[in-house]
């Protein structure tokens, strides 16, 4: 029965949001096909189903085969629905996220700009639709190092998610922190310092010590003191992010790795034992994992794991020798 399989739907997406990808994947891929056999292959539920499964696919790391899902997906939702349906935009927006992560950036801005110009028309400039999908090409301007342009996104992000969320909900402050690290990343070191600390100390607040986002205010303020010239600072902020990212959260998530590399980057001119520490704890295990299953930028850090660890092993055997 249709409603049958809608259920196999919503429970894969349950699957996903918990991490059981794998269930999840056979769940979805399941529903697909009984929803193409018995509502039609263009029927707006099949192209839900459709949807989830990418989700669940880029979830996974399978971006190739995300994208094409999703490919396929909005040329029916195109025909089917329209092409300013709700369910469009959705798709789209999910294809741009799955292209920011394969790190095919120029292609992930030019539809993020097409989706949200669609949003701010279809849904409103206030909708929390369009301040995600504004957010996210924020964050795919920075991948591009379009600093000024993605400080903009992120200002009017900003401005926004106070008026629609308040200045404490963890959206607003996302937005806020972002807002700084392109004051860092375009050297405004004073301004960039003062809404740096200023949402590190909100998020303590609203959010508890324990809340994943502090992971990256204590990566951006790290690399705030790294670059000011005060390493002890940055030494204790990249710590404290890698306690909360390896310690409170299963897997670690990118930002964890990120913030470890640049402990260890720090430590290596300061205190080889200790970095060396650092390497084997919390990067070497990243060498375990399927870099093509991995986003463009932790796949970076993984290429910088795998040459320092080669480089170590072939010091390693030629001491032996």
């Amino acid at each position: 029965h249709p409603n049958a399989i809608k259920a196999l739907v919503y429970y894969g997406g349950a699957l996903r949001d918990v991490g059981e990808y794998g269930e999840a994947r056979r769940c979805l891929e399941d529903a697909v096909e009984r929803h193409r056999r018995n509502t039609g292959p263009e029927h707006p539920w099949t192209l839900g189903a459709m949807q989830s499964l990418g989700q669940t696919l880029d979830n996974m790391g399978e971006y190739a085969s995300a994208r094409q899902l999703f490919e396929e997906t909005l040329e029916l939702d195109r025909r089917v629905r329209g092409p300013e349906d709700p369910g469009t935009l959705a798709t789209m927006h999910y294809l741009a996220r799955t292209l920011n992560d394969m790190g095919e950036y120029a292609a992930a801005r030019q539809l993020f700009e097409e989706t949200l110009e669609l949003d701010r028309r279809v849904r409103g400039p206030e909708a929390l639709s369009t301040l995600t999908t504004m957010h996210l090409l924020g964050d795919t301007l920075d991948n591009l190092g379009d600093y000024a342009a993605a400080r903009t996104v992120y200002q009017e992000t900003l401005e926004k998610r106070i008026k629609v969320s308040g200045e404490d909900h963890s959206d607003t402050l996302s937005a806020k922190n972002r807002v700084g690290r392109m004051l860092l990343e375009l050297k405004d070191y004073r301004a960039a310092s003062e809404i740096l600390q200023c949402t590190l100390e909100q998020r303590l607040r609203a959010l508890g010590p324990n809340h994943l986002h502090l992971l990256h205010s204590y990566d951006n303020l790290g690399i705030l003191r790294k670059r000011m010239g005060d390493p002890d600072s940055a030494a204790v902020l990249f710590r404290s992010g890698v306690d909360l990212g390896f310690g409170q959260h299963s897997p670690p998530s990118e930002k964890a790795f990120e913030t470890a590399w640049e402990l260890f980057d720090l430590l290596r001119e300061r205190d080889i034992s200790e970095a060396n520490t650092v390497f084997r704890q919390f990067l070497l295990p990243l060498l375990d994992r399927n870099p093509e299953k991995l986003t463009c930028r932790l796949r970076t850090i993984w290429l910088k794991c795998e040459v320092i660890s080669r480089s170590r092993d072939s010091t390693a055997h030629v001491q032996t020798s």
